[in-house]
């Protein structure tokens, strides 16, 4: 922290754009390209651990970094990340502007009548004590799922649960506040939320179907290659799954999709291919190997206009 003569303590504050050329980047995403940066670029950031950042486009520094001189126009900066979601690496373009000083001064920073001068100490606080759990940089990450001010600790084993394949993690609430008119305060709670279970696509299905059925009507060792689905399991499968993000793993690659929809078997989705008609079922067999499960459905993921289609068992 910088103190200037007259006793007030500031820190820097810079705007962040992170732009992907096809993908809308989520918080973990920001968090992941912008500290892979902050390593690669030491010679404008110096020591990562004077530096707080809130996964969007705040980031506030101990001291000032080396850009451009005030007034200069400025550019983008492109760097090659390859996000979880991806094959192979990307050009991004990150863009970082000096915004001002942010004076540490909680006299007037009481919550409820704050304008943008008297946020900047309380959002300062609220990203400072998030970092550690936040920020991969920190071994202390990797045990805690970060969503808003809220960190939720990843169970070693099962969580508990809730049915529907989900499952209840425990966490922290942590907030700024300020009380007694002047003196910087930490709210923090005990918070609860619901988390996907780390399993398999297929278990997920299965524990959709079963619901809060006391008696398992569907089980993985019941599955065989002819087994299909009924319209209306599609049907209760459909809204429960569009946006769950999967991970497949019929490749040696870590990569994450969002499921789009549920569609029809791999049997009879058909697509072309060198000039020929041949189904899912057919692609997946002369590449990777037959399918256990045909006649499950297919998840789509992908953009609308380059579709991919998953078995539910990859």
């Amino acid at each position: 922290l910088i103190k200037l003569q007259k006793g007030d303590i500031v820190v820097n504050r810079y705007h962040i754009d992170i732009q992907h050329p096809r993908l809308k980047l989520n918080c973990d995403d920001n968090r992941d390209v912008f500290w892979a940066y902050v390593v690669k670029r030491s010679d404008i950031f110096g020591d990562p651990f004077k530096l707080a950042y809130d996964g969007k486009s705040t980031l506030f520094t101990v001291e000032k970094l080396h850009l451009k001189q005030v007034g200069e126009t400025a550019d983008p900066e492109k760097f090659s990340f390859k996000t979880v979601r991806e094959n192979k690496p990307s050009e991004l373009s990150i863009l970082m502007k000096f915004t001002g000083l942010v004076h540490l001064d909680f006299r007037n920073a009481e919550a409820g009548s704050l304008d943008e001068r008297e946020k900047g100490p309380i959002q300062f606080l609220d990203i400072l004590f998030a970092q550690g759990r936040s920020s991969p940089l920190f071994e202390l990450s990797k045990s805690f799922k970060a969503v808003r001010n809220s960190f939720y600790c990843i169970p070693q084993g099962a969580g508990v649960d809730v049915k529907y394949g989900i499952e209840l993690w425990r966490g922290l609430f942590i907030s700024a506040r300020v009380i007694d008119g002047f003196r910087p305060a930490i709210n923090i709670d005990v918070s609860h939320s619901c988390f996907y279970k780390r399993q398999s696509l297929i278990n997920l299905i299965c524990d959709i179907l079963n619901g809060d059925e006391r008696e398992v009507r569907f089980h993985p060792n019941q599955l065989r290659s002819k087994t299909q689905l009924h319209p209306e399991h599609l049907n209760l499968l459909i809204p429960e799954l569009k946006g769950v993000c999967i991970h497949t793993t019929h490749r040696n690659q870590d990569r994450i999709y969002r499921i789009k929809n549920i569609l029809s078997t791999a049997v009879s989705m058909k697509f072309e291919k060198d000039g020929k008609e041949i189904s899912v079922a057919e692609y997946f067999r002369d590449v990777y190997g037959p399918l256990k499960y045909p006649n499950l459905p297919l998840v789509e993921v992908g953009s609308k206009s380059k579709p991919i289609y998953f078995p539910v068992e990859v």
